[in-house]
């Protein structure tokens, strides 16, 4: 976890960003995009951090350098946050001592930047249990764990589970901000709908009225018959203007770098011919921080 010197305080608490990236249906490319969106904001002067809130780990397996049996997941920090007061004194202490010794960080050098993670293994999945058995009191303090953790970032971006359950809401009653990621089909679109229908209402209703629906962003596309179909019914599903403009087409390269372990900067190095993927991120990235800017002007808030 990065260093906070006192002068930068009150920027950060202003400043600092929670967005959380949801769909109910697995397979739309979540991750993918999580990270993909981490990568088109990394600068030197952003600090930067993903959570990984999905028991499966995938982001944690795509970024982590040294995944392992019983090492320190999100799963620990929850766990944490249930059993101590975390808002100050020893509890606080021995809480950001956890997160900092859990946290990956991961450097670009000085042209890029760097990005910290907080990795997620099957032990989520106990963590989990340990807050369905502690009821609605564990929602606040694993809330109130994640907004702690993030004051120290720039921009925080939670990958959330696939399914509306209890680490999805955490994740949305703690964030500032809601991307929707959904392929080209009726199934996916549904799932992006259900989490915009049913428990984003919910959190802004009972927990968190500040949170905003930023817009859909539109996975794997491909020139067919069946896109052209889908793409005019998601303005009348969410929204006018909440699909945003630029489309992540399907690529083979982006597929097969979980598995090569490899970052969007790594194309920069050289070690891949095609570094274009990146390119549809960073459009997106700016139509979002331009986005966000304008919800900070209407609330009359310093600009991100």
């Amino acid at each position: 976890m990065p260093k906070v010197e006192r002068e930068d305080q009150e920027a950060i608490k202003i400043r600092n960003i929670i967005l959380s990236v949801a769909n109910h249906k697995g397979g739309t490319g979540k991750t993918t995009f999580s990270v993909g969106l981490l990568a088109a904001l990394m600068n030197p002067k952003r600090k930067m951090l993903l959570i990984d809130m999905d028991p499966q780990g995938n982001a944690t397996d795509w970024l982590h350098k040294n995944v392992y049996n019983g090492m320190k997941n999100m799963g620990d920090i929850i766990r944490s946050a249930l059993k101590d007061d975390i808002s100050s004194g020893e509890g606080a202490e021995k809480f950001l001592s956890l997160v900092s010794s859990t946290t990956q960080v991961t450097s670009y050098g000085p042209k890029i930047g760097s990005y910290c993670i907080i990795p997620a293994t099957l032990d989520l999945a106990q963590a989990k249990a340990d807050m369905l058995a502690r009821g609605d009191v564990a929602s606040n303090r694993v809330i109130d764990a994640i907004r702690k953790i993030s004051s120290f970032y720039d921009i925080t971006i939670i990958d959330t589970p696939p399914q509306l359950e209890k680490l999805t809401f955490a994740a949305l009653a703690a964030s500032d901000f809601l991307v929707l990621v959904t392929t080209p089909e009726l199934m996916a679109v549904g799932g992006a709908k259900d989490v915009a229908d049913h428990i984003f209402p919910d959190v802004k209703k009972y927990y968190n009225n500040e949170i905003e629906l930023l817009g859909v962003v539109m996975n794997q596309w491909t020139k067919t018959r069946l896109t052209n179909e889908v793409m005019p019914n998601i303005d009348i599903l969410f929204g006018d203007g909440l699909l945003f403009k630029t489309p992540i087409k399907r690529s083979q390269s982006i597929m097969e770098m979980p598995s090569r372990r490899d970052f969007f900067h790594d194309f920069k190095k050289g070690r891949h011919s095609d570094g274009s993927n990146l390119e549809e991120f960073t459009l997106i990235a700016k139509e979002l921080m331009s986005r966000i800017n304008a919800s900070y002007d209407r609330r009359g808030l310093r600009h991100a």
